[in-house]
C-alpha cells in the first residue's frame, strides 16, 4: 500500500444509483485491541453509509474472529 493511500482519511465515490442518487464517502477505520503487546490492529475502509450490523461483520472478518465467545 502506498504512503498516499495510508494517510488518506476520506474519498468521494461516484454517484450511487438509489432513490436519492446520493454520493457516499469512504472512511478509514483503525481497529485496535487494548492491552495487547505487541499492539494488534487492523485498518479498513468502509463507506459512511454502512450499517452497524455490516460494520460488525467487517470487524469480525478483519480480525479473523468467528463471531463467538470463548466462555
Amino acid at each position: 500500500m502506498s504512503q498516499a493511500s495510508r494517510t488518506r482519511k476520506t474519498k468521494t465515490l461516484g454517484s450511487i444509483t438509489s432513490a436519492s442518487n446520493s454520493v457516499s464517502q469512504i472512511c478509514t477505520v483503525r481497529i485496535e485491541l487494548r492491552d495487547s503487546d505487541p499492539l494488534i490492529w487492523r485498518q479498513v475502509e468502509v463507506p459512511t453509509s454502512i450499517t452497524l450490523d455490516v460494520l460488525h461483520d467487517i470487524i469480525q472478518i478483519a480480525m479473523g474472529w468467528l463471531d463467538c465467545h470463548l466462555w
